[in-house]
């Protein structure tokens, strides 16, 4: 079927109030392969406790709030077990907002084109994909999402698996996982040509896996949650490639035209282990270590084509054990406070200036 908002003619159509469809605590309800258009609310708006959902193949165009609003919490009520596949929606304000919702799954969908309704009162407007705080047991994966205003995947709640997603020119943060998103997980995501930060953690043990992401206008990945892992990344960029701001687990990554920035005390005891640096030219350098950091062990890391310096230290008592370098200008660049305490043993140098 076709939903016409009628939205440049209220009088053949719906009331300015009217989502295209409004039902609340429903059970195995499914909404299949439905054309929804040029509405000026919702597209599906779901309230109350809804249970067993199944949203699959429609196509939403033209909305002037979200294509899909699922909001569970009401009356102590939840969503529970929804699915949303394959599904459509291009030149809304919003993609897909799951709150008070667990059980979720959000697959294989196409999300393009966000655009603004009213920043002001809704600070999420132009979001492909949204979780409320008191979603969980989520998993977000195999959607497509390209040319958001706002963010690209909004990840709020609990326990939340986002992957395999391709993101494309998001202006806000490609991902984005607040203090809220414990647990959460961002793997195998590719992102490219964000505006902004492509993913943003400040989720206690959260795990940034598996992304690639390339980008030239903003850092790829900027981690201020405690006890975050970041494995086995690709990242290409002119920029700092990731900036730290506690304690986290950096092993395995490819970075490409830039480095790594731990700026702040609370990222002691970091681990920065078996990395690779590549073609990282001009002032950037591969690790730059603030005057507040310690115990750090930067170990088995290979750098290659640095121009500059490929580990830059102002900080004491750090660890440096087994790194290998080639063809970089400057190996260790260590002021005299760096000197204090440290340990350089077993590093490999291959063509290096100094």
């Amino acid at each position: 079927i076709t939903i016409d908002g009628n939205r440049d003619s209220y009088t053949r159509g719906l009331s300015t109030e009217n989502e295209l469809i409004d039902a609340d605590n429903t059970k195995n309800l499914s909404i299949i392969n439905c054309h929804f258009r040029n509405g000026i609310a919702d597209a599906i708006d779901l309230d109350g406790e809804n249970v067993n959902l199944l949203i699959y193949g429609n196509y939403i165009n033209n909305i002037d709030k979200m294509g899909m609003h699922m909001y569970g919490i009401k009356n102590g009520s939840i969503n529970n077990n929804v699915i949303i596949s394959n599904n459509t929606i291009s030149n809304s304000t919003g993609g897909v907002n799951v709150a008070g919702t667990t059980n979720f799954t959000i697959t294989g969908n196409t999300i393009r084109n966000t655009r603004t309704y009213d920043a002001v009162n809704f600070t999420d407007d132009g979001t492909a994909i949204l979780t409320g705080t008191d979603s969980k047991k989520g998993n977000i994966t195999g959607n497509s999402i390209f040319g958001t205003n706002e963010y690209g995947i909004s990840n709020r709640g609990k326990n939340i698996i986002v992957s395999s997603n391709n993101l494309d020119s998001c202006n806000n943060y490609s991902i984005y996982m607040p203090s809220t998103a414990i647990n959460s997980i961002a793997s195998n995501n590719n992102i490219q040509n964000t505006n902004a930060i492509g993913i943003f953690s400040d989720a206690e043990s959260s795990k940034i896996t598996l992304n690639y992401i390339e980008t030239y206008k903003n850092i790829p990945i900027f981690s201020s949650g405690t006890n975050s892992y970041i494995f086995e990344n690709i990242i290409v960029t002119d920029t700092t490639a990731l900036v730290v701001e506690r304690k986290a687990y950096i092993k395995n990554n490819a970075f490409k035209g830039g480095g790594i920035d731990i700026s702040f005390s609370n990222s002691d005891s970091s681990s920065i282990i078996n990395n690779s640096f590549y073609d990282i030219s001009g002032q950037r350098f591969g690790i730059t270590i603030a005057s507040a950091v310690n115990q750090l062990n930067v170990n088995n890391n290979n750098f290659y084509e640095v121009d500059s310096s490929a580990i830059l230290s102002f900080a004491p008592f750090n660890y440096f054990i087994g790194n290998n370098f080639i063809n970089c200008d400057t190996a260790f660049n260590f002021n005299s406070t760096a000197m204090v305490g440290a340990i350089i043993d077993d590093n490999n140098f291959i063509n290096c200036t100094n």
